[in-house]
């Protein structure tokens, strides 16, 4: 067993025991319309050698070039001699020399041509032509040698290669997974001119290829990623059978896988496995080869490929493989690293989104992404009117974009607003709460029309649609609620001034809508601010009487004097008699801030000064009711008479006062 080394055992073809060891006749079949050619090369670009890649190259793009390989010994016939047959026994022992050496030595050159169409599929041819070859042809009878091999030149199978690339579609060849469906279709060439003998004939033929035509199709998967590559493909082949003695050639499952390295972009090292199987447990017919090669662009698109490598086992496996070969084969599409992917100015190391552009919008600008929603609040910068703060999403114009602090935009935030989406009135009634005060007194007299937005109506009957509280109907001073005629004002005379119903006896005081009116006067002593007589405190204590009553009433207590006298002097008379008042009713409890004392002199006179009954009027006191803001609500003031008479003159004027009563 010296030349059945592990190395050359693992690549025979072994047969089944001979029969005619035993004596007995058997019809044999030699069939040798199949190729022991387990080597194929796979034209087109981006390829290792006999294993697919899924690259298909620019539209239009054409590869060609021829690989020569030499193998020794891929078809060795041994007899194996009939066992004992006991148990755990083998059913033959492999003699030690080999019965033929069908095939020696090979020589074959595979010329391969390809087209690329639309970087979808390329399409192939493999023309391989066996230019020497050594080996025994067999005797179908005897087994013994029946003759060399004729040393002719003879083509093999043609092979048409189709290859589709399914992902990614129309990607190019840019880096990362690819999926491709190879249809592979072989002519019967190497038959038809093979020296193939004859039915008398009682010898086998040259092994160069099938008797009709094959179809295969395989799966091809890869992934590149500079510099490494690598892929995987298995497959179908269909093919008629041929018996070769025990064996018959059949349908195969075909399989192979490669890596490949770029050290430097001129140079590939590869390595590559394939076989095939014939559904079967026989080793035999499941050969395996190992291939090693470097690929090395001499210049432009030419490439050197050289390389060798063995079988491990089976029909087809060489002991040993070189080859060699050269072909025309663009570079492949070097994808260039655009340093600014996105085109934003930032480069793609220090982009944060290298594919999405930055947009510039003030925000966030330089980590090179786009921010389509700055204050991320859901609406789109495109759409929101306040990129750069976010919608609050209450339900209030949230599709503005834009925080709603204020929906009412009556001044008061949202969350405070107790009326959110009604406006604050403002008109100093409770203001601080946010709602409108369409009714401030509550009185159902909308404020637009109640004339007393801030005192409720009474409704009593009494002018109930004005929206102002009547407490004194009959405005005399007394209360409707103790007055005992509240539509009948009280004589106020000094006289059961409290019961509010009029009796006998003259009236001293009349309220109008300007006025406390005083029927008679209040007394001073002469050229004094004291208060003098029991009818002038009568006359104050029914004054204070009035401002109990109504402390809505704010008053002025006017002085006036006739014009006797310096004016400088009467001026003075006149403010300090009104002060006098004043003081008196402060004593009767009226509030010092509703009353305010001015003394006017005899700028105002209302009767003519220049007769003694005119200048009695003239000196008087009058209580003049005032507004909020301390004005007269009645008429402004009569301007003094300008007559000549009406006032006279300082040279003309009558003694000073001398009277005990009066001004």
């Amino acid at each position: 067993m010296a030349r059945t080394t592990l190395a050359t055992v693992v690549v025979l073809f072994v047969a089944a025991a001979w029969p005619k060891a035993a004596g007995a006749q058997t019809d044999w079949k030699a069939d040798s319309t199949f190729s022991v050619q387990l080597f194929e090369p796979v034209p087109g670009p981006g390829n290792f050698l006999s294993v697919n890649g899924t690259q298909i190259g620019g539209d239009f793009l054409i590869t060609g070039g021829f690989l020569a390989h030499y193998q020794y010994q891929p078809f060795v016939l041994y007899r194996c001699e009939p066992g004992t047959g006991g148990v755990g026994e083998p059913a033959c022992e492999l003699e030690s020399e080999p019965m033929a050496s069908i095939i020696e030595h090979q020589v074959v050159s595979d010329f391969l041509f390809s087209v690329s169409f639309l970087k979808l599929f390329t399409v192939g041819l493999a023309f391989p032509v066996t230019f020497w070859q050594t080996g025994n042809q067999l005797n179908v009878d005897s087994g013994t040698s029946a003759g060399e091999l004729p040393a002719t030149i003879a083509p093999g199978d043609l092979r048409l290669h189709l290859k589709f690339r399914l992902f990614p579609f129309m990607e190019g060849d840019k880096e990362g997974f690819g999926l491709a469906l190879e249809p592979v279709i072989t002519a019967p060439l190497g038959h038809l001119v093979d020296d193939i003998p004859s039915p008398e004939e009682d010898r086998t033929g040259s092994f160069l290829g099938s008797g009709n035509v094959t179809a295969m199709g395989r799966l091809v998967a890869d992934f590149y990623h500079d510099p490494f590559h690598v892929a995987a493909q298995i497959g179908y082949r269909w093919r008629e059978e041929a018996e070769f003695y025990s064996r018959t050639i059949g349908h195969q499952l075909v399989y192979g896988g490669a890596f490949g390295w770029w050290p430097i972009p001129e140079l590939e090292v590869l390595v590559e496995a394939f076989g095939w199987n014939g559904f079967t447990t026989q080793l035999d017919q499941s050969p395996i080869e190992i291939d090693a090669a470097i690929k090395y662009r001499v210049w432009g698109p030419l490439v050197l490929t050289a390389g060798g490598g063995r079988g491990i086992i089976g029909m087809g496996a060489p002991v040993a493989r070189a080859f060699l070969g050269l072909a025309y084969e663009p570079p492949r599409e070097t994808v260039v690293e655009n340093p600014d992917r996105d085109g934003d100015t930032y480069l793609n190391e220090n982009d944060g989104c290298p594919d999405d552009p930055e947009d510039f919008d003030q925000f966030q600008d330089e980590d090179g992404c786009s921010d389509p929603d700055n204050d991320n609040d859901g609406v789109l910068d495109v759409y929101d009117a306040c990129p750069m703060v976010p919608e609050d999403i209450d339900g209030y114009e949230d599709e503005d974009g834009c925080e709603d602090l204020d929906h009412d935009k009556d001044g008061i935030p949202t969350p405070a607003d107790q009326c959110p989406e009604q406006a604050e009135d403002f008109d100093a009634f409770r203001d601080e709460d946010g709602c409108p005060d369409l009714d401030n007194d509550e009185d159902t007299l909308p404020d637009e029309a109640d004339v007393c937005p801030d005192d409720p109506e009474d409704m009593d009957g009494f002018q109930d649609d004005d929206g102002c509280p009547d407490p004194d109907n009959d405005l005399d001073g007394v209360p409707d609620l103790t007055d005992q005629c509240p539509d009948e004002p009280e004589t106020l005379n000094g006289t059961a001034d409290d019961d509010g119903c009029p009796d006998r006896g003259p009236t001293l005081v009349v309220v109008t809508a300007t006025q406390i009116e005083i029927k008679q006067q209040i007394n001073f002593a002469t050229d004094s601010d004291r208060i003098i007589g029991q009818r002038s405190f009568d006359i104050l204590n029914v004054v204070a009487a009035v401002l109990r009553a109504n402390p809505q009433i704010r008053v002025e207590i006017q002085g006036h004097t006739d014009n006797r006298g310096s004016h400088e002097h009467n001026m003075d008379l006149s403010q300090r008699r009104a002060a006098s008042v004043r003081n008196y009713l402060i004593e009767q409890g009226i509030a010092a801030d509703r009353m305010q004392a001015r003394g006017y002199g005899p700028d105002v006179p209302i009767e003519d000064n220049r007769t003694a009954r005119g200048r009695e009027k003239n000196r008087r006191v009058e209580f003049h009711i005032l507004s909020a803001t301390g004005r007269d609500q009645g008429e402004s003031m009569p301007a003094p008479p300008t007559d000549e008479g009406a006032a006279g003159t300082p040279e003309s004027a009558p003694p000073a006062i001398s009277e005990d009563f009066g001004f």
